[in-house]
């Protein structure tokens, strides 16, 4: 089956009743409400990236998607993944002190350069891509929706 038929098929899919578009902006208006602010990561970025992240699987993990919508899927989960990974980072960047993460900081206490912030949600964009494209490859036929 051609490229062309999976993605026209995958797109009859039916949709549920959460917009998937509504929720990718969603968190990543939440994420940006928090990392915008300036200063260091600190603890409570993480459960918030938690929360977030178990927010968008549990709508979206179990989609079967084409190439392109697993890119945005990977784009979208990357966010609240940064705010996970973004403390550790920190704590990288600061020399391996743990005072910013139980204490916040300022923003003078801030570590994590934007390029940096970039690269990182970079990497974690493309291993959730190579994850989820694996997921879809794995899928039987029956279960993506196109004939054997």
């Amino acid at each position: 089956m051609r490229t062309q038929d999976v993605d026209a098929a995958l797109d009859r899919e039916q949709e549920g009743p959460t917009d998937s578009a509504a929720l990718a902006g969603a968190t990543m208006a939440a994420v940006l409400t928090v990392v915008i602010p300036k200063g260091p990561f600190d603890s409570f970025s993480i459960p918030i990236g938690v929360s977030l992240a178990v927010l968008v699987c549990a709508f979206e993990l179990h989609r079967r998607r084409t190439r392109t919508k697993s890119l945005a899927f990977a784009t979208a989960l990357s966010f609240p993944l940064l705010l996970i990974v973004g403390p550790f980072v920190e704590a990288v960047r600061q020399g391996w002190t743990f005072s910013f993460f139980f204490h916040g900081g300022n923003e003078a206490d801030g570590r994590v350069e934007p390029w940096l912030l970039t690269l990182v949600w970079i990497v974690l964009a493309l291993l959730v891509f190579a994850v989820d494209r694996t997921r879809q490859r794995r899928r039987a036929p029956s279960q993506r929706g196109v004939a054997a």
